[in-house]
């Protein structure tokens, strides 16, 4: 049972988009996905996979890959549990392998077919120890992106990049290099403009971009991501309201608790309050 779990729920971490999904269809169900980039597994039953015009059957114990920006359609031919995990955070398998270099790879091989997997033991040990967390209801986006860089090394550790290059290629493109030029400038004061630039696209083409790759506005990805590092500063740190107003580019503490009604729903003294009325000695 997930303790405190009001504290995981009212957490601006808490991932209700749900990025992970256990789920269990009957015989029949057809099943439609599309945003985000993601990894289908299916541990138990048969299902047809059509994902850019292409037909997959896909048998118990084997794994896909969803592209993002394309409409997925998953029909159910017999009973079925799948465990359905997005990749929107950055992508690396470890320091010494990274997504950019199976990237470089892809431009001297191409693949345009969807390539299925089969999960070994060590993943399926993986994927299985998800689904109760999961059910009950542990989306904090801190775990959540812990466990996507834990599978991603489990790919590099256990499957060979050739495996890795055509399971990956309908992803494996200028989205990733993309994604991760964000991930490498992005600071709680950055803006827009600024991060078109250093991306090399003017502010339409950067947003249009922006949208495709993280399923969301670049304005709305931003405030998120600066809202994840303010909560933390006013819930876990000694800091001063002054020096988290400085440090966060607000223009006074007024416009500071502003942004905190707005996006917490409450005034940041409200907020440490709270959280020192959490602690149990």
């Amino acid at each position: 049972m997930l303790l405190y779990k009001d504290e995981h729920t009212g957490c601006c971490c808490y991932n209700s988009a749900n990025s992970v999904n256990n789920i269990k269809s009957p015989k029949g169900e057809e099943l439609v996905f599309y945003s985000v980039a993601k990894i289908l597994f299916l541990l138990k039953g048969k299902i047809v996979c059509d994902i850019k015009n292409n037909t997959e059957i896909l048998e118990e114990r084997g794994f896909v890959l969803l592209p993002n920006s394309c409409k997925s359609t998953v029909q159910v031919e017999e009973d079925a549990q799948m465990v359905v995990i997005d990749l929107h955070k950055k992508m690396n398998f470890c320091h010494l392998f990274s997504i950019e270099m199976l990237y470089n790879m892809n431009k001297e091989k191409t693949y345009s077919n969807i390539y299925p997997l089969k999960v070994n033991e060590v993943l399926l040990d993986f994927i299985t120890s998800l689904i109760k967390p999961i059910d009950d209801g542990l989306l904090c986006d801190f775990y959540l992106e812990l466990k996507q860089k834990e599978m991603l090394y489990y790919f590099r550790a256990y499957y060979p990049k050739e495996d890795l290059l055509k399971f990956f290629s309908p992803v494996i493109n200028n989205d990733v290099v993309f994604a991760n030029l964000i991930y490498a400038n992005y600071s709680p004061t950055i803006n827009i403009q600024t991060l078109a630039e250093k991306t090399n696209y003017s502010l339409t083409g950067f947003k249009r971009k922006f949208t495709k790759t993280f399923g969301i506005p670049p304005y709305e990805w931003l405030t998120r991501e600066k809202a994840k590092s303010i909560h933390y500063d006013i819930n876990c740190t000694k800091m001063t309201f002054k020096d988290i107003t400085f440090q966060y580019g607000f223009s006074s503490q007024a416009h500071f608790s502003e942004f905190c009604k707005n996006v917490f729903g409450a005034t940041p003294s409200a907020m440490r309050a709270e959280s020192i009325n959490r602690i149990i000695v």
